[in-house]
């Protein structure tokens, strides 16, 4: 069972999820909103009045997502940590490279 601990609005229907196993993922809610107690979260201004409550996003009129739903419908945010990890790994080859490249050229001359 996921559980939602952090939430940040992004823009549109849009929001930035943060469960419970730390993955972060954004959720588009947009296609849920046609019918009943959705329908009023088709307001922009409305749907940025989302907060967190208990295990999951809640608005005033109640209307609330399962925290599940949410984890499987969300695209996965990648780790930033690991990507700038691995943009210093790339990097540093490059100069790596540069490196030896300018030493085989000086050395041909």
């Amino acid at each position: 069972m996921y559980l939602v601990k952090k939430i940040n609005y992004i823009d549109g229907y849009k929001i930035s999820l943060t469960f419970n196993d730390n993955k972060t993922k954004i959720v588009d809610v947009e296609p849920y909103l046609d019918k009943g107690i959705f329908l009023l979260l088709k307001d922009p201004d409305y749907f940025k009045m989302v907060r967190l409550s208990g295990n999951t996003i809640v608005w005033p009129n109640e209307a609330d997502f399962c925290p599940d739903v949410l984890y499987e419908i969300g695209e996965d945010i990648p780790d930033q940590k690991k990507q700038r990890k691995r943009l210093q790994y790339v990097a540093e080859k490059k100069l790596e490279i540069k490196q030896g490249l300018n030493s085989c050229f000086f050395g041909m001359v």
